[in-house]
């Protein structure tokens, strides 16, 4: 199990954001890892984000079958570069300490108000899923569970299931879920 992941969603303006994530893990447990930073990002950001969630957790719902799709798509939100051209004014910063089960997201650039966070929370949490679909899209098993991932996230999140004490927990029990039907010789591409 790694000792630390981390994932940067970096706003460069309303129109333009960059993805940096970091898992220092084996091939394997970097899967998992993963994909419990972004069930962790996800449900705590829905979290915080209460009753407007709502349309968030609908659509994480509606990804399987199409995260491929939704990867290379830009739609209405802001393109995903597939560069870094360094840190953004706007970024939101997700560190997941697992050996101390401790979980931190911190924003930058939003000011004591917070303005604008209605618009980037929710897109950070559909950037990061893109992002990792873009960086695994070769590989179907991984690509399936991500998807599980997130329709459980909407899933759990619609049902009220989310509090600040079991962001973590619901996490991992949804990674669980997603990845049980993985084949015991499954290594990723």
């Amino acid at each position: 199990m790694t000792q630390e992941a981390t994932a940067e969603i970096h706003f460069h303006s309303d129109n333009t954001a960059s993805c940096l994530t970091h898992v220092v893990s084996t091939d394997i447990e970097a899967v998992a890892d993963e994909l419990l930073l972004w069930a962790s990002f996800a449900n705590h950001q829905m979290n915080n984000m209460g009753r407007d969630s709502h349309t968030l957790a609908e659509l994480l719902i509606q990804v399987p079958g199409g995260l491929e799709a939704l990867a290379g798509h830009d739609g209405d939100g802001p393109s995903l570069l597939d560069h870094h051209p360094g840190p953004a004014k706007k970024r939101i910063i997700a560190v997941w300490k697992p050996n101390v089960g401790k979980f931190v997201v911190n924003l930058k650039g939003f000011g004591l108000l917070g303005k604008g966070l209605g618009f980037y929370v929710p897109t950070s949490v559909v950037l990061l899923l893109r992002h990792l679909a873009k960086k695994r899209i070769n590989d179907p098993i991984y690509i399936g569970c991500l998807e599980n991932t997130a329709k459980l996230c909407g899933k759990y999140s619609l049902e009220g299931r989310l509090t600040m004490r079991n962001v973590g927990a619901l996490a991992t029990g949804i990674v669980a879920m997603s990845v049980e039907s993985v084949p015991d010789d499954y290594s990723p591409p």
